[in-house]
């Protein structure tokens, strides 16, 4: 692997972490009733800025009818 290669690496990870600590805290800054409006609860907010996969859990499904 380049030098060129692993510097992206890493510079895509810091992009990544930075969003995923902008995400938990703007959404922290929501009182309850805003966060319910949008579908999540704040024991959630972790969970839904570092997790990776772009399904949510709560039984949704994306597949197409």
């Amino acid at each position: 692997m380049s030098l060129i290669e692993r510097v992206r690496i890493a510079y895509d990870a810091f992009r990544a972490d930075r969003s995923q600590r902008r995400t938990v805290r703007d959404l922290s800054k929501l009182d309850d009733y805003m966060l319910k409006d949008i579908g999540i609860t704040r024991s959630e907010i972790m969970s839904i800025a570092y997790d990776s996969s772009t399904e949510r859990m709560r039984g949704h499904d994306n597949r197409t009818a």
